[in-house]
């Protein structure tokens, strides 16, 4: 009898240590499988990252306006994209950014035109003072929403990444059309064909201003780098779009 209660509790324990022994290599198991499971998918992660990283264009490097604080706002490098995607990519954004820099020149002169002329006219009948902030608006806007086109399509098409391009796109449309009239209209701070029409340079002529060639001269020249800057602009679009 006591042989037979002997037995017994060393039978259960000989069980116990079966099972333990079992459950121990089927959680190795589990755990062999799981991390070759993880580690497949950290590699899949980290090559779709990799190509989603712009051939590992350094966006950390903020370069542009220029690389001194305050102004290195984001990264540009039209030299490094073209080393990175090639030719095709650096042309199209190539031709977005000679774009922008027309447009913001344009800004750049009527904003200097509009201070010259409220100085030069004492009267705010023909050519009111706060134009000069109109020009200053002008200004912000086409820094601002300029650099977005421009640093949208260079990520959309260096990483690439479809909603900055349409993001870029989107924008460049309503600079495109604001172009437009910049080059038609002839009141506050524009200065476009329509100028010379206009009641405030017939005034300007009435009361023989000195100055009045020279804003003849700058609406020629005003209107004529708007317009180049539409065409340009039409023509950077056409090939972002079908590129």
């Amino acid at each position: 009898s006591r042989g037979v209660a002997t037995a017994a509790p060393a039978r259960r324990r000989r069980r116990r240590r079966g099972r333990s022994a079992a459950a121990r290599a089927m959680a190795a198991a589990g755990r062999a499988v799981a991390g070759s499971a993880f580690r497949g998918v950290t590699a899949g992660a980290t090559a779709a990252t990799r190509g989603a990283a712009g051939s590992e264009i350094d966006w950390t490097n903020f370069n542009y306006p220029c690389s001194g604080e305050p102004c290195n706002l984001l990264h540009f490098d039209l030299a490094e994209l073209r080393g990175k995607q090639g030719d095709a990519v650096f042309t199209v954004v190539r031709t977005v950014y000679a774009w922008f820099l027309l447009s913001f020149g344009v800004v750049c002169l009527n904003f200097l035109n509009s201070f010259i002329l409220a100085v030069a006219i004492d009267s705010s009948v023909i050519y009111s003072g706060v134009n000069v902030v109109y020009g200053l608006f002008n200004f912000i806007i086409a820094s601002v929403c300029g650099l977005f086109v421009v640093y949208n399509i260079y990520k959309g098409l260096a990483v690439p990444s479809p909603k900055a391009k349409r993001n870029g796109q989107a924008v460049m449309v309503v600079l495109l059309i604001l172009s437009f009239i910049q080059m038609l209209m002839g009141a506050g701070n524009t200065n476009g064909f329509a100028n010379f029409g206009t009641d405030r340079m017939a005034l300007a002529e009435a009361a023989d201003l000195g100055i009045v060639g020279y804003w003849k001269a700058m609406t020629v020249i005003e209107s004529l780098l708007w317009m180049g800057a539409v065409g340009l602009g039409v023509f950077a679009f056409w090939r972002l779009h079908t590129f």
